[in-house]
């Protein structure tokens, strides 16, 4: 039994480039992933079309607005200071992962063209792939967001403090930080696929039904887990806020009660 999408391949050629021949093999964590953008695309704009800035407002908006409000208060309040493009990094991360996530918790049957057979869909967070992917997206935001804030110099100078021979540790601090990120997302949802599996042969009624229960509560935690310790890890390159940033940011919060 596959526990791992990259290996449910639907679909693979052969291409020459350079004189030399790669396999591109279109696997479920490739079929998963743009499904799952493009459900999370079509239910944001089903979500937000009826919107309206007036003061009366249904409860699908309120819930909405609710949603929105208790997340950038979580990312502005770690943060100190308001910033827009960071919180919807974050957000949009959050969201990934938690609808991935959620969506392993029903087995739903996939029909496997390339071998005749069907397999059981296993969400893109449960390939190591998708994992780094997101753990590079966060570790190439942070000297990212460093720098616009910082400069070069004064980024990269917190390399090398408080003396020069801290700078390979540094350097390893910073990659083993974004390693933990990608190998702990992938270990839960992969450990979760595999128990479930073994309680299907073990207790196939009632077991898995706990299970999956339990893979909603999991799901919704390793997404906040994952975009909370991507959001410390940007802040640890931006560097404290200045009195100016921390002052809008209250005034802003005084504004919003």
């Amino acid at each position: 039994m596959n526990i791992n999408p990259d290996q449910i391949v639907f679909w693979t050629k052969k291409v020459a480039l350079f004189g030399t021949e790669f396999t591109f093999n279109l696997n479920m964590t490739i079929v998963g992933t743009w499904l799952l953008m493009f459900l999370i695309f079509v239910g944001v704009h089903f979500a937000t079309r009826g919107l309206t800035d007036g003061l009366k407002i249904n409860r699908w908006q309120n819930l909405l607005e609710t949603m929105v409000s208790f997340l950038k208060n979580e990312v502005e309040g770690t943060l100190q200071r308001k910033a827009t493009v960071i919180f919807s990094l974050v957000a949009s991360l959050f969201i990934f992962i938690l609808v991935s996530n959620l969506s392993g918790v029903i087995p739903l049957p996939f029909y496997v063209p390339s071998t005749g057979e069907w397999a059981v869909y296993i969400p893109p967070t449960g390939s190591f792939s998708t994992t780094v992917g997101l753990m590079l997206l966060v570790m190439l935001s942070v000297p990212l967001f460093g720098i616009m804030r910082n400069g070069v110099g004064t980024y990269f100078k917190r390399y090398v403090e408080p003396q020069w021979i801290m700078l390979p540790f540094n350097i390893i601090g910073e990659f083993s930080s974004g390693a933990s990120l990608a190998i702990r997302l992938y270990g839960n949802v992969m450990s979760g696929t595999v128990i479930v599996a073994i309680l299907l042969i073990l207790a196939p009624i009632f077991m898995p039904v706990v299970m999956q229960l339990f893979g909603l509560l999991t799901g919704v935690i390793q997404a906040y887990i994952f975009s909370t310790l991507a959001l410390v890890y940007i802040v640890g390159g931006l560097g404290d806020p200045t009195l100016k940033e921390k002052q809008e940011w209250e005034a802003s919060q005084e504004d919003a009660s």
